[in-house]
């Protein structure tokens, strides 16, 4: 049951809403262009930035490794390019 798993809190809910996602995205369009990521000069200041993979997987958003998080995501992009008639 799905309200047994805030188990843990003080107070158990009475009720609960399910979601079902069928697409995520990591970024959107505004944040690329603000985080100048087109633009070289700007990489070396978030070489230690974790990628997206790495906070799915430390979110605990998948229960993966965040190298197998960065598989899967590269195999559903490269899927959606093929979609799309873009060669990888």
């Amino acid at each position: 049951m799905i309200l047994g798993r805030f188990a843990a809190l003080k107070r158990a809910p009475r009720c609960a809403i399910v979601v079902e996602v069928a697409t995520t995205y990591v970024q959107c369009a505004k944040a690329i262009d603000r985080g100048q990521l087109w633009e070289s000069e700007s990489w070396a200041a978030v070489a230690d930035v974790p990628d997206g993979a790495a906070i799915l997987s430390c979110q605990a958003v998948v229960n993966v490794d965040a190298a197998t998080a960065r598989l899967w995501l590269n195999d559903g992009y490269d899927a959606a390019r093929a979609d799309e008639g873009v060669q990888a």
